[in-house]
């Protein structure tokens, strides 16, 4: 081999290990999200290739494969959807039934490496109280606050940020969910965090990742298999359960239910425990230390 490739070679396999050694070790620090597809993107698209405008519609339904999806504030008391993408061949907005159909895809062979994203803008008024349901193979999902509005979400890769409204269904397989004040959560997420600032019910799990919850107001069901769960403020008023496989468990202050606590490999330490309360919260862990009211 020619001297000069060899030592191109040897320098580039090196620059290559040090990258990924890098990557890898801010990973298992935590102190970065790494998204491979970052490196490509170039931005949103501002090439809107469709809009309208619509008055007294039911749901909305939202159908993308990759783009992001962005709800948004209205002034005026109607709705408007307007769709951006650089070469998308497949999209439509269209009413049917007294509901609103929305999809956008990306142009079919298309890797668009160094392209910009497609995104969807949906804005709809202060007060909207129906359901939006969003059905997406990549991208995210961003909702300003509406604190009547229901969302259902269906996604493989893409994270959920929200923050008002009056429930959230979710069911992703990647990604991490981030809402501020609702009424009802209820989800799973194969791998990524949770993280709720209040909410009355809270019935959700992750099968790898961590549950933060900063207050809980009447209900909780939450479960993770690898991860922690960690709740500021629980008044509990129905019977509730909180249980990890691998994982501790930090409640730092419950009230309102009497505590039942066990775990299998790790420490409990509970305080202030009424078992004369009528309502019961069942803390679990096979792996993983538990403390409540401390």
């Amino acid at each position: 081999m020619n001297k000069g490739i060899a030592i191109t070679l040897i320098i580039l396999l090196s620059l290559i290990t040090v990258f990924v050694t890098g990557v890898f070790i801010l990973l298992l620090n935590g102190n970065t999200k790494f998204n491979i597809f970052s490196i490509f993107n170039m931005g949103y698209s501002e090439n809107l290739i469709d809009s309208k405008e619509i008055e007294n519609i039911e749901d909305i339904y939202i159908t993308t494969d990759i783009g992001d999806i962005f709800i948004e504030e209205n002034p005026e008391d109607k709705i408007k959807v307007e769709l951006y993408s650089e070469d998308s061949e497949n999209y439509f907005i269209k009413e049917e039934d007294n509901q609103l159909q929305i999809k956008l895809n990306a142009k079919k062979k298309s890797f668009n490496f160094g392209g910009k994203r497609n995104r969807v803008i949906v804005k709809v008024p202060k007060n909207y109280a129906k359901t939006i349901k969003v059905r997406t193979t990549t991208g995210d999902i961003e909702a300003e606050s509406f604190a009547d509005m229901k969302l259902n979400v269906e996604g493989t890769t893409g994270d959920i940020k929200i923050d008002k409204a009056d429930r959230l269904d979710f069911k992703l397989t990647t990604g991490d969910v981030k809402v501020g004040t609702l009424n009802y959560i209820s989800g799973d997420v194969k791998t990524g965090d949770i993280k709720v600032s209040e909410t009355e019910v809270f019935s959700a799990a992750t099968t790898t990742g961590d549950i933060t919850i900063d207050n809980v107001t009447k209900r909780i069901y939450a479960r993770t298999t690898t991860g922690d769960i960690k709740i500021d403020k629980a008044n509990i008023e129905e019977d509730s359960t909180i249980k990890t496989g691998t994982g501790d468990i930090k409640i730092e202050s419950l009230k309102g239910a009497y505590i039942e606590a066990s775990a299998h490999t790790g420490d409990v330490k509970v305080q202030n425990n009424d078992r004369h309360l009528e309502k019961t919260i069942k803390i679990t862990s096979n792996t993983g230390d538990i403390k409540v009211n401390q």
